[in-house]
């Protein structure tokens, strides 16, 4: 079997609990479904067109979308069975309050982890990450997937870190970004299948054993797709990516403090997408 190593983002994964423990447990957590619901269609790369609004406007009201429900049964899924799986979910508020048989939002966060049988849980650490790329040929799947490459090229990563490994062989695909409830077709599963699809028909799909991917609400999609119908190796990783292979930004700019000279210093405009401030103060530019 292939490696399977996910990380589900923090909103994600909220709306992921909150989905559980309805479809499971039936219990509601309107309000804060209804909060980051907000979140995922403005700066996860989420999108419905069924669904009005773009900038922190989108509820569900009483019934979620067809689109929505799809995406969290895959995830649901695909999520099982992982060699290792980070997922953060949002604190709640009073999490010691009892909603139900007895139990308290801590002890239903426990009994959501324990659902997916993971074999190591928590935060993936650099060290794990540069052991799956090691002398890999290494799909990267990103919308800073060149400037990755770049920085592996140059040699720039092993001057930054000592430890990173060699690679036999990488390749670049340049995802888009979606942000804002928008995006070229009508959801975000569409959009995911026909990438995917060009993925396949620009790329030997026999060139590569491992697929590194950081793409928002995407990544797990590309995921489970590469893992499930390509037999590849996989792992999603977050803004990590940028601490990873030496990429300054607005997030990690001020905790950088030794080999400067090595890293990416300005990412260039045209990673930039119209209004990526917008996006946690651009945070991730």
């Amino acid at each position: 079997m292939p490696v399977k190593l996910l990380r589900l983002g923090f909103t994600e994964t909220t709306l992921l609990f909150i989905y559980w423990c309805k479809k499971y447990k039936n219990i509601k957590f309107k309000e804060m479904k209804n909060t980051f619901t907000k979140w995922l269609y403005t700066t996860s790369g989420y999108y419905d067109k069924t669904m009005n609004g773009n900038y922190f406007d989108v509820i569900h009201n009483d019934k979620d979308p067809e689109v929505y429900i799809k995406y969290l049964n895959i995830l649901l899924t695909f999520l099982k069975n992982s060699d290792n799986l980070s997922l953060f979910i949002h604190r709640f508020n009073d999490e010691n309050k009892i909603v139900c048989e007895n139990k308290n939002i801590l002890q239903l966060k426990e009994e959501f982890k324990e659902y997916f049988n993971y074999k190591d849980f928590g935060y993936l650490p650099k060290e794990k990450i540069f052991n799956f790329i090691s002398n890999k040929n290494l799909l990267i799947l990103s919308p800073f997937s060149s400037l990755v490459k770049q920085q592996i090229d140059s040699g720039n990563c092993k001057k930054i870190y000592e430890n990173f490994p060699d690679i036999n062989n990488i390749i670049c695909y340049q995802n888009i970004y979606t942000f804002f409830n928008n995006g070229p077709h009508h959801n975000i599963l569409e959009t995911c299948e026909i990438l995917f699809n060009e993925i396949k028909q620009t790329i030997d799909i026999n060139s590569f054993d491992s697929v590194l991917i950081s793409c928002g609400a995407y990544s797990c999609l590309f995921a489970e797709k590469f893992f499930n119908l390509e037999n590849k190796n996989v792992c999603t990783i977050g803004g990590e990516l940028h601490d990873l292979f030496g990429i300054m930004n607005n997030r990690n700019r001020n905790n950088i403090t030794i080999n400067q000279e090595y890293w990416i210093q300005n990412i260039p405009d045209e990673y930039k997408p119209e209004g990526y401030m917008k996006i946690e103060d651009g945070c991730y530019w």
